[in-house]
């Protein structure tokens, strides 16, 4: 009766054991999911916006954005940059404007 429920108590271990991991793997898929998720939108917002600006002021000025716009991590800070695409009135400004903005 004693080696039943040892048997018994050691089977009840191993299926929480097994359950607990499947949470935390779960969790950890999730919040890597996520992130890369983050990081794709975020790379394709930075592209949507070298487009705008090259297409608004040329070559140099996109050359010029493209290593601004890799150090933001905002996507506040980074729709800014599209408004400011459209309202500056050279390129110089929309530079200025997004070096203040990532200083």
């Amino acid at each position: 009766m004693l080696a039943e429920r040892v048997i018994e108590w050691t089977q009840q271990w191993k299926e929480e054991g097994l359950r607990e991991g499947r949470r935390e793997g779960l969790q950890e898929g999730l919040q890597e999911g996520r992130q890369q998720g983050l990081q794709q939108g975020l790379e394709a917002e930075r592209a949507l916006l070298m487009r705008q600006a090259r297409r608004r002021f040329g070559e140099a000025c996109a050359e010029a954005l493209a290593p601004l716009l890799e150090r933001c991590e905002e996507t506040e800070a980074l729709a800014e940059v599209g408004e400011w695409i459209v309202t500056c009135d050279s390129a110089e400004a929309l530079l200025d404007r997004v070096r203040m903005r990532m200083a």
